[in-house]
């Protein structure tokens, strides 16, 4: 079966005679709408109103990506010596943000059995997580997209993602989330997915209203930063409303 590529604005949607049935984030006011299409032997192509943001849609997720800036790559063991470096290189601020797991967590042995762990729970799809790559720098991690609990009765599929402090207010966050995110709802069947984040954290929760989160409340006590609990806000993406 062909790939298929779809436009709309800054996202994609599919041939809108079976939208309907095969992507359901669709908004309604967007099914239906005329458009031209160009068919290869390898894709089918729908185009609205000219937009040009890329997403593929595969049969499953694939282990790597690219889109117009960025390479994202599922984990692997093979790359734990620049995602270690990656880690050192931020940890004081991500450990504002996030657990600290201790020092041992910024050493490339360490890494390289957690992206073993990673690389399991993809293959089982009970999650994923993408590190991020400037394609003109493509040794250099600058940041990842988390998805968790996307089978897990116990908890509910989230969303997270961090990026080199040194790559920040370049669009590269949203680039790759807004890449992933309906990609993963697709393959995984997810009704929902929800993100995170400190109140006091205005770059995050602007990043999750533009991707199309709805902020749901407070979550008391959601998780330890810096080995105090804290409340976070909750914010929710909903595919079909």
């Amino acid at each position: 079966m062909p790939q298929v590529v779809i436009y709309y604005r800054r996202y994609k949607i599919t041939n809108p005679v079976i939208a309907d049935r095969t992507i359901p984030f669709i908004p309604n006011r967007y099914k239906g709408r005329s458009c031209r299409c160009a068919d290869s032997s390898d894709q089918s192509i729908v185009i609205i109103r000219g937009y040009e943001r890329k997403t593929y849609l595969h049969t499953e997720l694939r282990t790597e990506y690219e889109t117009e800036r960025l390479r994202l790559v599922v984990s692997d063991p093979r790359l734990a010596s620049a995602v270690s470096d990656y880690l050192l290189r931020n940890r004081t601020d991500f450990e504002y943000y996030d657990r600290h797991y201790g020092d041992i967590t910024y050493t490339a042995l360490y890494q390289e059995s957690a992206l073993k762990a990673e690389r399991d729970l993809y293959q089982t799809q009970e999650g994923v997580r993408y590190y991020i790559f400037i394609k003109k720098d493509p040794d250099t991690v600058i940041g990842n997209i988390s998805f968790a609990y996307l089978h897990d009765k116990e908890h509910e599929p989230s969303l997270g993602y961090k990026i080199d402090r040194s790559y920040r207010r370049e669009g590269y966050a949203y680039e790759a989330a807004s890449f992933l995110l309906p990609l993963v709802i697709k393959f995984c069947n997810l009704p929902y997915i929800a993100a995170d984040a400190l109140p006091e954290n205005e770059a995050s929760i602007g990043l999750l209203y533009k991707l199309g989160f709805k902020y749901t409340g407070i979550i008391p006590n959601a998780h330890e930063i810096l080995g105090v609990m804290r409340d976070h806000y909750r914010y929710v993406f909903d595919p079909y409303s």
